[in-house]
Formats: C-alpha cells, sequence, structure tokens
C-alpha cells in the first residue's frame, strides 16, 4: 500500500484503490493490515493507495466530501466507481472486483 499526501502523482485512471484513515483510527489500521496481508497480492493491477487525514490537504477532504474513516474510494477511468466507509472484508472484496 502507498502511503501519499494528495492524488497528484497517482494515475486515477488505472483501477486504485484509495483508503483515508489515521493512526489513532483502529479499523483504519485494520483495514490497512488486512489489505497488506491478504488483498494486494491477489490483485497486482490495482493500486492500493493510502491517505493520513491528519496529514493531507484538508481541501481534498472537502472535495470528496470525507466525513468518517476508514473511507474507501474505488477509481477507473478517472471516475469513482465504488465508495463506502468502515472496515468490512466483504465490502473490500466487492469494490475490488466491481466492473
Amino acid at each position: 500500500m502507498i502511503l501519499v499526501k494528495d492524488l497528484s502523482n497517482i494515475d486515477l485512471n488505472k483501477k486504485t484503490f484509495l483508503q483515508f484513515g489515521a493512526q489513532w483510527c483502529g479499523p483504519c489500521r485494520a483495514m490497512t493490515s488486512y489489505i497488506e496481508e491478504h488483498v494486494e497480492k491477489d490483485y497486482p493491477n490495482i493500486d492500493f493507495v493510502k491517505i493520513d487525514i491528519e496529514d493531507c490537504d484538508k481541501s481534498l477532504l472537502e472535495d470528496l466530501k470525507v466525513m468518517s474513516v476508514p473511507a474507501v474510494f474505488v477509481y477507473e477511468g478517472g471516475t469513482t466507481t465504488k465508495s463506502f466507509v468502515g472496515f468490512n472484508k466483504e465490502k473490500i472484496i466487492n469494490a475490488i472486483k466491481q466492473d
């Protein structure tokens, strides 16, 4: 999982799993661990990106309407194809597999 502060160097035309979280957030840490240990290796064609809400441009949070963490946005072709809030293994897999 790549940790970034903004999306300036991320190609959102490629399938991208974008997770907003925070170090103080238990479910965020659990989601990151789950993705790194169980998901990334099975989906090598997807970029897994994490943004810490405490260390990013707050206008990005406003633009995407991030109100709670963990918040997930899946991008493909430059647009959001799926989004959800909370750590849920089934939602992670469904968001990745969505065509």
